[in-house]
């Protein structure tokens, strides 16, 4: 009897649904941000460090793992820079960020099951091929050294995110668009549940240009 009940469980209950596979994990420079630091407002960009050694350290470990350094100029309180950094992590949805130290703000694309498989892709594909170095434009020391030794300070915009992607060498191969310049790769919803995000099948081949970019002699 106690079989039986238990068979009627399982087939009432079903199987256990498959765990999601786990999505890989971009590998971001600087590891870690002291958190005494501007009482320990930043969560992506260290506002206190030297960003020159971020770079070193980010070249060091991209020439570990074959991949190529994607820097990412911008400043704790850049929206777009959070929201840049949460979908190469994969994030979908609903998800939520600081900026300067305060909570509260947060993004909801309402995502559909195409945009998590696509989110999990792009994810994906920035670890497999990027090591990301996310240097402060605004109150740390050394951004505008590491513009000027990656030769990009005659390529930088007035834009942040100011993302751009180095070289065997080193320096900058090329720049990811902004949305003025791609405006396809901007995704909107309009009305009451307005939301501004990446379409993230447009940022992959950006991506992907910027890898191929790098790779060349």
């Amino acid at each position: 009897m106690r079989f039986l009940a238990l068979f009627i469980c399982v087939v009432m209950l079903g199987t256990p649904p498959a765990k999601a596979q786990e999505v890989p994990k971009i590998e971001v420079f600087p590891k870690t941000i002291s958190k005494s630091c501007y009482g320990g407002r930043a969560e992506s960009y260290d506002e206190c460090g030297d960003q020159t050694q971020h770079l070193v350290d980010a070249q060091a470990r991209a020439s570990e793992t074959g991949k190529s350094v994607l820097v990412v100029l911008g400043a704790e309180w850049c929206i777009w820079c959070h929201v840049f950094k949460n979908y190469l992590k994969g994030e979908s949805g609903f998800f939520e960020y600081t900026l300067e130290g305060e909570s509260g703000y947060r993004m909801n694309e309402f995502a559909s099951a195409d945009d998590e498989v696509q989110a999990a892709v792009l994810a994906e594909y920035a670890a497999d091929n990027f090591v990301i170095v996310a240097i402060e434009d605004q109150y740390a020391t050394g951004a505008d050294v590491v513009l000027a030794a990656t030769g990009a300070d005659d390529e930088v915009i007035n834009w942040i995110p100011f993302v751009y992607v180095l070289d065997a060498k080193g320096q900058i191969a090329g720049r990811l668009p902004t949305f003025q310049e791609r405006p396809e790769m901007e995704h909107r919803r309009e009305g009451v549940f307005w939301y501004r995000g990446y379409n993230r099948l447009v940022l992959l081949d950006a991506l992907k240009d910027l890898r191929a970019k790098a790779a060349r002699p």
